[in-house]
């Protein structure tokens, strides 16, 4: 521990002997370094000295202790002050009082009263090395924070509405920002596109380097036209908050963000594959008012889900949309089940691209509508395959991964493009779903022919069978076999006909009765049709002849 300093100022050469030579002083963590004998010498030994502790009599010639103290005062608010007087005077005592000093002690010197005093001034020199000590290391963390305070405040300026102008003044003082008050602020936001996408799939080293290299790009262009700060406000989204002295500055603004737009786009294009884009505010004329076109460059950046990515977007350029109508496009939505229903993917196409024209047509719906309205798609899409049982573990994974990616895509036409290729899945499987149910018609209806053809069985039978109506049975045998119904009905009738004809011993009216004809003429006329030839002809050719009797 380093000793502390002191002098002794004293008209009686036998107090500064006794106080010099008889207190062992580096018990106390004190030395002895000068003497004077009255508040004049005391006051030039101070200041060639600078002790730290300062023992005096109060009566002494030339310059009394108090209106020594009170010197000593002036130069050094630190420096310990004991008095030492032969007067047990109250007035002395409020004077030594008011002069902060660390104790008053009577003539003639008691060595443990005195040791009391020195004893209470090493334990207070003491903590006030620990405060000074704590203090240096304070003045240090703060300087090494001093760019996170300045983030931290310029975060406030883009965010808070309520900063008042000492407050202001205050900290760009303090922080020795290049922001003075009388100037035009602009505020510009840059964004990764694809933001989402990039945070999960890249590592984090990459992710520090990225964000890096675009505040030092961003900083170096802005240095190069104004003074301005750029800071990373959220993952992969930076402002930068530019400042302006002349109109000019401001009149050339556009022109340097597109130099500044192009040089980022070269960086990240180059080695990432990449883009940005960039929404300008409105320029403010106040510090304190940044906020505001912040506000603004956000609007503009929002603008992206319409006009597509890699933009300079400015909101001055920007067309005021029409008023959004939300009951509008949920009445829009109500048309899907039906469309759903035929399947058909020219259909669901035409739907989508409706519905994303008329988003895009008033362009201020925001960003998690848009999404919402898309993932409704979806799920009204599910809840139909899953009414008609054609819900399977595929279309589930399908179903998962446009939801993520539609949760994460930031225009329109990125998120038509995702939905319309999983209502193409969707409309397949509705489809496959449609076709498998019509096979299984037509297997049962056929079946039911190949069974009860010797029955006159009418088309109204067979639709009652099989829980259709007659008409969308004849519909669809037709679309699927080929035939209609009384075709193939016919069909069976004339094979299973021509294998009884190869028999001879089955005369020609029972093979007519046998396969449901009731007039064997009609019997003839058909088989012809069918063969060519008349049931006769077609025995003859096959050696085979009418049996007698």
């Amino acid at each position: 521990m380093a000793m502390q300093r002191m002098i002794i100022v004293d008209d009686e050469l036998s107090t500064r002997t006794g106080l010099r030579d008889y207190i062992d002083w580096a018990s106390y963590g004190i030395q002895v370094v000068g003497e004077a004998a009255d508040g004049e010498g005391g006051l030039a030994l101070y200041r060639e000295l600078l002790p730290d502790i300062v023992i005096t009599d109060i009566k002494m010639p030339k310059l009394d202790g108090i209106a020594f103290a009170k010197r000593l005062r002036e130069s050094d608010a630190d420096v310990k002050i004991v008095f030492v007087s032969g007067y047990d005077d109250v007035d002395y005592l409020k004077s030594a009082m008011k002069m902060d000093a660390v104790d008053y002690i009577l003539k003639p010197i008691d060595r443990k009263e005195l040791g009391a005093v020195f004893g209470k001034i090493a334990k207070l020199a003491d903590s006030e090395k620990r405060q000074r000590e704590l203090m240096r290391q304070m003045t240090a963390k703060l300087h090494q924070s001093v760019p996170l305070l300045k983030e931290k405040f310029l975060h406030r300026l883009i965010t808070e509405r309520e900063l008042t102008r000492a407050e202001l003044e205050g900290q760009i003082a303090f922080l020795e920002l290049r922001l003075p008050l009388e100037a035009e602020y602009c505020v510009c936001v840059l964004a990764i596109d694809d933001r989402q996408f990039l945070l999960e799939r890249m590592p984090q080293k990459e992710i520090e380097l990225i964000s890096f290299s675009i505040q030092n790009i961003c900083q170096e262009s802005i240095d190069q036209f104004t003074n301005g700060y750029v800071f990373e406000y959220r993952r992969f989204m930076f402002a930068a908050i530019l400042g302006f002295r002349e109109e000019s500055e401001v009149e050339a603004l556009y022109e340097n963000l597109v130099g500044l737009k192009a040089k980022l786009d070269d960086f990240l294009t180059r080695f990432l594959q990449i883009s940005i884009s960039i929404g300008v505010g409105n320029p403010v004329h106040e510090p304190g008012l940044v906020h505001r076109s912040f506000d603004q460059a956000e609007d503009a950046l929002q603008q992206k889900l319409f006009l597509g990515k890699n933009r300079l977007i400015r909101i001055d350029q920007l067309v005021s949309p029409d008023a959004f109508d939300y009951k509008d496009v949920r009445e829009e939505l109500d048309k899907l089940e039906a469309i759903l229903k035929a399947a058909e993917i020219g259909s669901i196409q035409r739907f989508l691209e409706e519905l994303t024209e008329r988003l895009s047509r008033r362009r201020n719906a925001p960003i998690q509508y848009c999404r919402m309205i898309f993932q409704d798609i979806v799920a009204l899409s599910s809840r139909f395959l899953a009414g008609i049982h054609a819900w399977t573990p595929e279309q589930e994974a399908l179903e998962v991964k446009v939801r993520d990616d539609v949760a994460r895509l930031e225009t329109i036409a990125e998120m038509n493009a995702a939905i319309g290729s999983y209502m193409q899945a969707v409309a397949q499987c509705i489809n496959e779903k449609k076709t498998k149910k019509s096979r299984n018609v037509i297997e049962r209806i056929k079946s039911l022919i190949e069974s009860r053809y010797n029955e006159n069985l009418t088309i109204a039978q067979i639709a009652e069978e099989v829980y259709l109506t007659t008409t969308y049975v004849c519909l669809i045998f037709k679309q699927e076999t080929g035939y209609t119904l009384n075709e193939y009905m016919t069909k069976v009738r004339m094979d299973r006909a021509i294998d009884l004809l190869k028999d001879s011993s089955i005369r020609l009216y029972d093979i007519c009765y046998a396969i449901g004809y009731s007039e064997p003429g009609y019997f003839s006329k058909q088989f012809k049709r069918y063969t060519g030839l008349s049931p006769s002809e077609f025995r003859n050719m096959h050696g085979t002849s009418e049996p007698e009797g």
